[in-house]
């Protein structure tokens, strides 16, 4: 099977995922925090917060048209190692409401990278011998293409591929969706790819009134191509505007795994540029990058070693492997009862703690813009 133009009813952009940060964030809460509301009219959009999130603070959603279209991330301090990154999604309902411009303008007008990372960048780029720049600032980009053909002839134009994760599964929604390459974010920082019927999926979310020219076609299959951070690096914003860089890339990456679209594909093939496996990211930051490794090793061996009745804080103890402003802090943080008090170590006024207390006002300050 070769497609042609006429079998294919839509081609673009369909989920964005960019760090960093919402630049008026403290505005926004302001709105949404006096009065115990969680819903504002702000700047023709509807948005809410939404608290108790796993692993980040809370969000901020933007509504339009009683649809979700935007959502903003604030970062959270996992324990004292460990933290997230503020992020912004543009959600897929966006594309039915706004164009590809407009999205992307909103995102320059309203989102900003950190100063650290602004920092980190510049350092990097400074390590790299080829001329190309990193940007890394996309954290996820997916693109989509509905052709009008059933899925299961177009899974069937799909080459087995042994050495690939490839394989069928329904989702939460009882559709069928065919993955290649590994799902979990974990496992694959690159590109995954999904195959599963539209129409089942629009029926299935509810979304009708945003796809009324789908539901007259018979059949609609969607492929998507999920490009993540790691495949991201290179990739500018504003490259994703240019339709026919966009397409090309889409061809060129699904051309590993089926012919279907020979007919229409460029004779300049564009792929992502990757960093090179030369480049050794750990001379960048290394007091930040190097101590998150050996200290998240250690968390590791300290819960093993508990699980064989042995105590890791005794054992250092009895090795006298502490700093002294640790002694210090553990005299501060012993109550009346003469017990050690670990919310008042872990969260009181002792000398490390101070020190996450600047650092979390420092990234919250806006002194750059």
């Amino acid at each position: 099977m070769r497609l042609n133009k006429k079998d294919i009813i839509n081609f673009n952009v369909d989920y964005i995922e960019v760090y960093w940060t919402l630049k008026n964030y403290k505005e926004i809460l302001k709105w949404l925090d006096n009065d115990n509301s969680n819903f504002r009219n702000y700047k023709g959009f509807t948005i809410e917060k939404t608290d108790k999130l796993r692993n980040y603070v809370y969000k901020i959603t933007f509504w339009k048209n009683n649809t979700p279209v935007f959502a903003w991330y604030e970062w959270a301090t996992l324990n004292m190692f460990i933290e997230t990154k503020d992020y912004f999604v543009v959600y897929w309902s966006a594309f039915n409401i706004f164009s590809l411009a407009e999205i992307i303008d909103f995102i320059n007008e309203n989102i900003r990278i950190d100063y650290w990372t602004q920092y980190y960048i510049k350092e990097l780029n400074k390590k790299l011998k080829e001329k190309r720049e990193i940007y890394h600032m996309l954290k996820r980009v997916d693109l989509a293409i509905d052709i009008i053909k059933p899925i299961n002839l177009v899974i069937k134009n799909f080459k087995k591929l042994k050495s690939k994760w490839a394989k069928f599964y329904d989702d939460k929604w009882n559709i069928q969706t065919y993955y290649i390459w590994e799902k979990k974010n974990k496992l694959n920082k690159n590109l995954l790819i999904r195959i599963y019927d539209k129409i089942a999926d629009i029926k299935q979310k509810e979304k009708q009134y945003l796809y009324t020219n789908y539901l007259k076609e018979k059949y609609i299959t969607r492929i998507e191509l999920e490009f993540r951070s790691e495949a991201l690096k290179f990739l500018k914003l504003e490259q994703l505007l240019d339709r026919s860089y966009i397409f090309n890339l889409f061809t060129s990456y699904i051309s590993k795994h089926t012919d279907i679209f020979s007919k229409l594909e460029s004779d300049t093939p564009i792929k992502l540029k990757k960093l090179s496996k030369k480049l050794n990211l750990w001379d960048l930051h290394t007091s930040q990058i190097v101590k998150k490794r050996y200290l998240n090793t250690f968390l590791g061996y300290s819960n093993k070693l508990l699980e064989l009745w042995t105590c890791p804080v005794d054992y250092l103890l009895r090795e006298w492997i502490l700093k002294e402003n640790t002694k210090y802090d553990i005299w501060l943080s012993i109550d009346e009862e003469w017990k050690l008090n670990l919310s008042k170590y872990r969260f009181g006024v002792t000398s490390q703690n101070a020190r996450y207390i600047f650092a979390d006002n420092y990234k919250k300050d806006e002194w750059w813009d």
